[in-house]
């Protein structure tokens, strides 16, 4: 390929080829969020603890315990222990019962996990005072002797605890309840790409800016996410060893979308991993002036040059979330595209006769040797439901001289097909955002 062949190599994809991977991906987030009501509504915790004497603190073995809720049933071993496991998460209320003692009632609401619950009964009847022998009656002319009231022992009432979660668990309940939350939110981004050819050290620069909104939806374990973009290109540059070209932009337009899940899983308290899969494209297209300084065919010509690239593909990855506090979270993502597609569409049209024909086309389709993409992001929220976010986002295209490409040369008078290898090129995009979320 020569100088023009492989000028401007960016991306340029059919409308419905797009739309097929939207809907597909639709589709599977329907059945991922299926799923993840399904994994939610079976959460389920465990309640362990001691049945002990109220007056001596004596374990108290064989005690039967109850969940009214869920019908669940234990017996307390010779060391006053019971436990239930598998219960599910919500209110319910315990009963415990034991020969010789008060029945013992408790509301309490469990929660995803491990939680003690020590159980107290008071016995049914305390000791009295015995009574003293009373002295027998004098003669008359004495004075009468004081009759001796015996004290009237009055039993305490014993007053079951109120359960209460730990301080880090109600923190995790008031952000990330076990239900799920659902973010909305957007802000503005800011990126520089640069694709650059290394056997002819030919460069291109676009700088590019505009606005996102993303939406998020977590149902317990299960979480799903869009985030759409749109912007323009606000310079462009070209450079060949000896040459530069820096060309105003008539004309730009860029729009993007990615659609996936998760599948989230705890490790520690404040700590988790994810796992990815969905899928990305991004279209750019834009229209320059190039004033007697673009070379095409050997001669430098008077033209206006428009391009449309457009990139699509699935991902898979992972994620690591840090989250110290309710109120703050750092994350980092990692994405491979392991069949990213890309197109290119170039025209040339010619201002002045210094060329055989009015205008030039030109195509191409190829698949990179490799695409991944990696962000990190730090989340601050002041209140629960508003949270602030800096991000960065950065991208490697890597194509090689194995990668085959499908060019259409086309001309008012001729259309050629023809397949050739690549020239060995890298494409970096990295991207700066700001925003706001709100969080329900």
């Amino acid at each position: 390929m020569n100088l023009a062949e492989h000028s401007k190599l960016y991306t340029h994809r059919q409308p419905w080829t797009f739309l097929t991977i939207v809907i597909i991906l639709l589709s599977v987030l329907t059945v991922v969020a299926d799923f993840g009501l399904a994994a939610a509504a079976e959460e389920r915790g465990t309640l362990r603890g001691r049945v002990v004497d109220g007056l001596t603190g004596e374990a108290i073995p064989r005690a039967r315990l109850r969940l009214t809720a869920y019908g669940m049933t234990a017996v307390a071993d010779d060391l006053g222990v019971y436990a239930f496991t598998g219960v599910p998460v919500g209110s319910t209320t315990l009963i415990a019962t034991a020969t010789g003692y008060r029945d013992y009632v408790q509301n309490l609401e469990v929660f995803a996990g491990s939680q003690t619950v020590d159980v107290v009964l008071m016995p049914l009847e305390t000791a009295q005072t015995p009574t003293p022998t009373p002295q027998p009656t004098q003669p008359q002319t004495q004075p009468q002797q004081p009759v001796y009231q015996a004290p009237v022992y009055q039993a305490p009432v014993y007053q079951a605890p109120i359960y209460q979660a730990p301080q880090e668990q109600v923190k995790k309940k008031e952000r990330y309840p076990s239900v799920g939350w659902f973010n909305l939110g957007g802000g503005v981004w800011g990126e520089m790409r640069t694709w650059k050819f290394s056997d002819t050290q030919h460069e291109y620069t676009q700088e590019v800016s505009g606005a996102y909104g993303l939406a998020e939806l977590r149902l317990g374990p299960i979480a799903g996410f869009l985030d759409i973009k749109g912007g323009q290109v606000g310079h462009y540059e070209e450079r060949i060893p000896g040459w530069t070209l820096k060309s105003s932009v008539i004309s730009s337009q860029v729009v993007g979308a990615s659609l996936g899940g998760k599948l989230i899983i705890s490790l520690l308290p404040g700590v988790e991993i994810a796992g990815l899969i969905g899928g990305s494209g991004d279209e750019l297209s834009y229209t320059i002036h190039a004033p007697n300084e673009r070379i095409w065919d050997g001669k430098r010509v008077n033209s206006e040059f428009t391009e449309t690239k457009m990139r699509s593909g699935l991902f898979f990855g992972g994620e690591l979330a840090l989250r110290p506090s309710a109120r703050a979270c750092l994350s980092g993502e990692f994405r491979a595209y392991p069949n990213l597609e890309m197109q290119i569409h170039q025209r040339f049209d010619y201002l002045q006769e210094t060329s055989t024909y009015p205008y030039d086309e030109i195509e191409w389709q190829f698949t990179p040797k490799s695409a991944a993409e990696w962000r990190v992001n730090l989340e601050l929220a002041p209140f629960s439901w508003l949270h602030f976010k800096v991000g960065y986002i950065g991208s490697m295209v890597t194509v090689d001289n194995s990668t085959r490409v499908q060019v259409v040369k086309i001309t008012p008078w001729s259309r050629k097909e023809y397949e050739s290898p690549m020239d060995r090129s890298v494409e970096t995009i990295n991207t700066l955002l700001l925003g706001v979320t709100l969080s329900f």
